[in-house]
């Protein structure tokens, strides 16, 4: 089952906490009482990680704007809608020219972290979905049969004995939208960019949401970046896009870092590795039903060591 939507109190809170932590020198006082609230319930661990992955939207906030939050400059209430409106800025789903937004929270269907689900979409399509991962399957009418609102999806069309589907399925995200009659393809929502891959079939990506774009067409066997105004073939980092919906992590040669980046979003908190040991490589297919077992398993094959702050906290080092 999904996991209920987080309560505005959590958020709320945790955003104060990140204030706190960044935006000032902690003393050890303020991050035992950080410690202590992230272990409290597994919901304030969840807001951390959510609110941790716009952490260079944090960093961006203009100095001032730090410096008078700590100040008392603003209210509380309005500090945290700065802020919250700074973090989340660049993943709100605008769609259509009327610039409809949604919440992933709100979405119709939502997957909890470390959750996969398989539906019954639109036009005899199976749609999966990877963690934390929403998306809408009954749009309001001209916006599109599917939208991705978060995370992660595979979309599976025209696989049925009566091959093809005569109307087109349409898949609307942040950056722009894909039409397909005939394709199994999977489509990531990244913090810059969509990340496009194409199994079976043709897909017609269009970007943004303008009318009069030029499509381009995308065939099986072909992974590209897109935005709003640009593609780009991207850089195949040693990672199988698709092993998650077989359940497993599967790397060639890829940067320790890379897959720590990749396993922190099957677990709740936080986890990390340490900079000497980011670029080390790793081969080996890991179940992502058990992450604390994949930790273990990389510090058994590696000169590693995984360190646990609390529950929701690994940070990996050299041994």
């Amino acid at each position: 089952m999904s996991e209920a939507p987080l309560q505005q109190e959590t958020i709320d809170t945790a955003i104060d906490w990140m204030v706190r932590l960044k935006f000032s020198v902690a003393d050890a006082h303020t991050r035992q009482g950080f410690e202590h609230w992230l272990q409290a319930h597994p919901d304030h661990a969840r807001a951390w990680r959510r609110l941790d992955t716009m952490n260079n939207e944090f960093s961006r906030l203009p100095p001032t704007l730090s410096r008078s939050t700590l100040q008392g400059r603003f209210s509380r209430r309005d500090s945290l809608k700065l802020l919250a409106l700074s973090a989340v800025g660049c993943g709100a789903v605008w769609l259509a020219g009327n610039r409809l937004a949604s919440s992933p929270w709100m979405a119709d269907r939502r997957s909890g972290v470390g959750e996969r689900l398989a539906l019954n979409g639109p036009l005899g399509s199976r749609i999966f979905l990877n963690t934390e991962s929403a998306v809408d399957m009954r749009p309001p009418v001209g916006i599109g049969a599917l939208v991705l609102q978060q995370g992660e999806i595979i979309v599976d069309v025209g696989a049925g004995d009566s091959g093809p589907v005569t109307q087109a399925l349409e898949v609307r995200s942040r950056d722009g939208y894909l039409q397909t009659r005939d394709a199994r393809f999977l489509l990531r929502e990244k913090s810059q960019a969509m990340a496009l891959s194409v199994q079976r079939g043709v897909v017609t990506v269009f970007l943004g949401h303008q009318p009069g774009v030029s499509p381009l067409t995308v065939s099986a066997g072909q992974h590209l970046l897109f935005t709003a105004n640009s593609i780009d073939s991207g850089v195949d980092n040693g990672i199988d896009p698709w092993g998650w919906s077989d359940g497993v992590l599967s790397a060639h040669k890829a940067r320790l870092g890379d897959v720590v980046t990749e396993l922190s979003r099957y677990r709740r908190g936080i986890l990390r590795c340490t900079e000497d040991v980011a670029d080390l490589r790793v081969s080996g297919s890991f179940q992502l039903a058990d992450t604390d077992q994949v930790l273990a398993l990389l510090a058994n094959a590696l000169p590693l060591r995984v360190d646990y702050r609390t529950r929701y906290w690994a940070t990996i080092s050299h041994s």
